[in-house]
């Protein structure tokens, strides 16, 4: 009895699988009908469907049988462990990206002169790209040619490298020139050397860049600007510390707000500059509880003392009930966006008599939750 089924490579598994023919169909070909089986007198073709017992996937298989040759056998699509999957680089220029994707595309549909040409092209626009445009030949003259720019990679790619990428070169030149069609596993060899340079010539800065940032992590360098927040908010803290002593001073961040807590979960005090470029200066209450229902309950409670709250502060205060996703705020705001010493003495002033006039009614509505 026929087996129904057999491990064949998966596709979408990415490994070997076993597969449950689904249905199969024969054709006998006769060699009285088609002319080109003159010299034959017995082929058959075969196909079968295969699905994967893991995945489900669906695979055509079809068998060629010529008399007593060896069955030959194609794969609809064809199986990946014998293609090449390309990578995926981040920082490679579109035209060198795409020649590369049309080399591999060349290889895997079996165009093999095609691929050979292709990989030379993908080493002459690296070159074209990276601004090489001449070197040293063997002989020691300068030249603008494939030899003399691949040398010229020196300048950016380690020599002893450079000097086995022309073996690329001469697979291009015997392919292109002599009409030698390359073999499959020295192109995919080739392939493999030109991924390395591309992430050579590409990817290598731009990953040792992110490597070096995850792990200075917060001990990264400020930029100007961040070091410009910094700087003002580390005045402004000190100030504030010397008009309230008790106050819990946080360190300055290189942001283009400063939080300071009072003590209470979810509830801060904070300066916070608006506007690109900055163009005015919030001093505010934040409420960032968990919901917006118990933000939305301490700003009523506030809310109901406006005009005594304005007066004892001196300033139009802004009531925002939905701020962000579920957050609610009440803020004052000075239309100035440079690093003044008026703007400094308002942020501090403005500060301090919103600490004095919120932080003991905070006090009062976070006793009254709790009891």
């Amino acid at each position: 009895m026929e087996s129904r089924r057999k491990r064949l490579f998966c596709n979408t598994c990415e490994r070997t699988t076993w597969h449950e023919l689904k249905t199969k169909f024969e054709h006998q070909w006769d060699p009285e009908q088609y002319d080109e089986m003159i010299m034959v007198d017995f082929a058959i073709s075969i196909w079968e469907i295969w699905q994967c017992r893991g995945c489900d996937g669906v695979v055509v298989q079809n068998s060629e049988i010529v008399e007593d040759d060896e069955p030959y056998e194609e794969f609809y699509p064809p199986r990946s462990v014998t293609l090449i999957k390309k990578q995926d680089f981040n920082k490679i220029p579109p035209i060198v990206d795409s020649i590369y994707d049309e080399v591999v595309k060349a290889f895997n549909n079996k165009c093999y002169i095609l691929c050979s040409a292709g990989l030379r092209a993908l080493l002459e626009a690296v070159c074209k790209d990276r601004k090489i445009e001449s070197g040293p030949t063997s002989s020691g003259t300068m030249s603008k040619n494939l030899e003399g720019r691949i040398n010229g990679l020196k300048t950016i790619i380690p020599s002893s490298i450079v000097d086995n990428l022309h073996g690329l070169r001469f697979l291009g030149n015997k392919a292109l020139h002599e009409l030698d069609i390359p073999r499959a596993e020295d192109l995919a060899l080739a392939i493999d050397v030109m991924e390395a340079i591309l992430n050579i010539v590409y990817e290598l800065n731009y990953k040792s860049g992110r490597l070096l940032q995850n792990i200075q992590g917060k001990t990264r360098i400020p930029t100007p600007v961040q070091l410009e927040y910094k700087n003002f908010w580390d005045s402004l803290l000190e100030l504030l510390k010397s008009r309230i002593p008790d106050l819990k001073i946080q360190r300055p961040l290189a942001r283009s707000y400063q939080s300071i807590h009072i003590g209470y979960s979810g509830i801060h005090f904070e300066w916070a500059f608006h506007g690109r470029p900055r163009k005015e200066l919030e001093v505010g209450l934040h409420l960032e509880k968990p919901t917006l229902e118990e933000n939305k309950r301490i700003l009523a409670v506030l809310r109901a003392e406006a005009t005594t709250l304005e007066k004892e502060i001196g300033e139009k205060l802004v009531f925002q009930e939905l701020w962000g996703s579920k957050w609610s705020r009440i803020h004052a705001i000075r239309r100035e966006g440079e690093f003044t010493e008026n703007l400094k003495s308002w942020a501090v002033e403005t500060m301090v008599k919103f600490f004095g006039a919120l932080k003991p009614r905070l006090d009062s509505i976070e006793k009254a939750t709790t009891v």
